[in-house]
């Protein structure tokens, strides 16, 4: 049961938008614990049964459960809930027990079924305003953090993203340019045909006959002449 003292003041909700769910099925704690969270300021839904807050577990900021709300398949249901959850999410749950043998049993089932010890905080009956709104307090900004961690990874994955469609777009054009060159290259060689390394020996023996009949000299003078023109080419 939570006790009804009077907590003074507001307490701010850390800046989590999302509600904390309660699951108590016996007595009237589910109605005094939305009635102490609603006047610190703080969003609550109630859970018909264990399905439904399993469902919404991903939308909320931290979640207040009864023991008698967990026999065994129940139990079974919130930690596969636990499990599914994104990496960066780590739902704080505050669970009501009612003495610490109990307190000790449920904790080594939690711990028996692989419920990690960072989900769960355990806090024995009765329970006071006090003692409610600073757990749910704490359990609201370790939520913020983890909001925090969601976006810095959502930022992270995108400027990977960008990073991964740049890189393909320079690898793009550089194959682009790789097969241009290669294209011109083809052109080049099919437009200059290799050079004759005998064409000069025909024009010099053409020169060497145009001299002889110009009467420019001897035939081997021509030809040291006309050889030495060549080589000058």
């Amino acid at each position: 049961m939570i006790s009804r003292e009077a907590f003074p003041g507001q307490w701010p909700d850390a800046g989590v938008t999302e509600p904390v769910l309660i699951l108590t099925p016996t007595g009237r704690d589910a109605a005094l614990a939305v009635a102490c969270l609603d006047a610190a300021g703080i969003r609550a839904h109630v859970c018909p049964g264990v399905k439904e807050f399993c469902a919404a577990l991903d939308g909320a900021a931290a979640g207040l459960i009864a023991e008698e709300a967990l026999p065994a398949p129940a139990l079974d249901w919130l930690v596969l809930a636990l499990q599914r959850q994104p990496v960066w999410s780590d739902v704080p749950l505050i669970l009501l027990t009612t003495s610490a043998t109990t307190t000790e049993a449920l904790w080594q089932h939690l711990q028996g079924r692989g419920a990690a010890a960072g989900h769960v905080t355990l806090l024995e009956r009765p329970l006071h305003r006090l003692t409610l709104l600073s757990t749910v307090q704490v359990a609201l900004r370790s939520r913020r953090r983890q909001h925090d961690i969601r976006r810095l990874h959502e930022e992270l994955q995108r400027r990977i993203a960008e990073q991964t469609a740049t890189l393909g777009q320079l690898h793009a054009s550089e194959q682009g340019l790789r097969h241009l060159n290669e294209t011109l290259d083809q052109r080049v060689a099919q437009e200059e045909p290799e050079p004759d390394p005998y064409e000069w020996m025909d024009q010099g023996e053409d020169a060497i006959v145009d001299a002889e009949q110009s009467g420019w000299g001897s035939t081997k003078t021509i030809s040291l002449l006309v050889v030495a023109a060549v080589l000058t080419l």
